[in-house]
């Protein structure tokens, strides 16, 4: 698999998706303009050490996994923007979109 940096539409917003391999796994992310969700690779501890509103997903292996994983792990701004555990990825990217 080859790494990857996108834009992706979904209803009408644009978001930056990341697909980054490694020697033994895939780096995901998703970025909005004002929230990230990634693959388990990635650490709440320091999106919420610098104040990024970040979700966890898990078990994914591409974009399109990511976005129909449900959150397992939220940062307190994530939290602040209304994003919910257990919410489709998707829909909270869109949401953290239309709120504000």
């Amino acid at each position: 698999m080859e790494e990857k940096l996108e834009k992706i539409k979904l209803n009408n917003y644009t978001f930056t998706a990341l697909t980054l391999p490694t020697e033994n796994t895939i780096m995901l992310l998703i970025k909005g303009s004002r929230l990230i969700v990634s693959c388990g690779y990635f650490s709440i501890a320091t999106a919420t050490k610098l104040g990024d509103a970040m979700a966890l997903v898990r078990g994914v292996n591409s974009i399109n996994d990511v976005l129909n994983a449900k959150i397992l792990e939220l940062s307190p701004e994530a939290e602040k923007l209304g994003i919910k555990l257990g919410q489709r990825a998707e829909d909270a990217l869109i949401y953290s979109e239309t709120i504000g």
